[in-house]
């Protein structure tokens, strides 16, 4: 764990800074007049940073565009795709590599319908290429996508036609007819259904656990939710037993011990062998889901949140 993201909002709008924690040295990323956060993800190398930025397009509208910031050498890129006419990316994920990222997004449509893959190259991310691409077969939304240890699959949420989500995975070794619903060109890779259509809230997203093999998810719906995980095999989602009215961040542990939740303001744990859920920070403490990260040690979770009038980070 060496630094924390802070994705704050400021009178100009909002700004995107860096601290590392051996030093508390900080670094200013981005500052843009844009009202979403950047919803920054930090490779799991600890060294690249992207971040989805609003600039203003053909016509006015807002292009979604993603930045590519190198903390060690205090460089920012773009992703070229990103760049082009009529994409709209966002929601971004790294493959344990730091050379892969996934990110939903469309061309031609603000509406993310599908998945996309690329591979960054090296050195400064100059020989970036679309790996992969998956659309939807009934044109509905797809959220959330993060990878499998090695990153060779992507698992992400598809909306379907009766209101309900499905987990999907793209396997990248192998060939398929995943970009056969796309409207631009990309290589088809093989895409499986993980679970029929079930109660899915997209907003958290997905946590992928590599020991266990399982997937962690947020299951409910009408301010009712419940922390649930899905095997890779054929078995039924497991659910915990508390209910919360909203589900916002959501972090596996690596060591498989459980994960980490953000819910109606505050932290929990969801301990997989006693198959319970415990309040880890005071009631009083209302916890921003940007500013929770796991360490490699589960027994270690940096936190920010907000005490009374003011700010904290632990």
């Amino acid at each position: 764990m060496d630094w924390i993201l802070l994705d704050l909002e400021d009178a100009r709008g909002r700004r995107l800074d860096a601290c590392r924690l051996a030093d508390g040295h900080e670094v200013s990323l981005l500052a843009q007049a844009q009202a979403r956060p950047f919803a920054p993800a930090l490779d799991p190398t600890g060294r690249l940073i992207a971040a989805t930025v609003q600039l203003e397009g053909a016509g006015g509208r807002a292009d979604s565009q993603i930045a590519l910031l190198d903390l060690e050498r205090g460089v920012c890129r773009w992703l070229k795709q990103s760049r082009a006419a009529d994409w709209h990316l966002g929601a971004i994920a790294f493959a344990d590599s730091g050379e892969r990222l996934a990110a939903e997004g469309s061309v031609g449509t603000l509406a993310a319908t599908s998945i996309f893959v690329f591979d960054l190259g090296e050195p400064a991310f100059e020989r970036q290429k679309l790996t992969a691409g998956a659309g939807s077969p009934d044109r509905t939304a797809c959220h959330s996508p993060c990878f499998a240890a090695g990153g060779r699959q992507v698992f992400y949420l598809r909306r379907t036609p009766g209101g309900g989500c499905q987990i999907d995975m793209i396997d990248l070794d192998r060939p398929g007819t995943s970009a056969a619903t796309l409207p631009v060109e990309a290589p088809s890779k093989l895409m499986l259904g993980l679970t029929d259509a079930i109660r899915i809230d997209p907003t958290p997203g997905l946590a992928f656990c590599p020991v266990r093999k399982r997937l962690y998810f947020a299951h409910g719906a009408a301010g009712r939710h419940r922390l649930a995980w899905k095997a890779l095999t054929g078995q039924a989602p497991h659910l915990f037993w508390r209910a919360h009215g909203q589900i916002s961040g959501l972090w596996a542990a690596a060591d498989g011990s459980g994960a980490a939740y953000v819910a109606d303001g505050q932290l929990w744990w969801a301990d997989v062998e006693l198959d319970d859920v415990i309040a880890l920070v005071p009631e009083q403490t209302k916890i921003d889901p940007t500013l929770v990260r796991l360490a490699a040690d589960p027994a270690w979770i940096l936190i920010g949140g907000h005490e009374g009038d003011g700010a904290v980070v632990r």
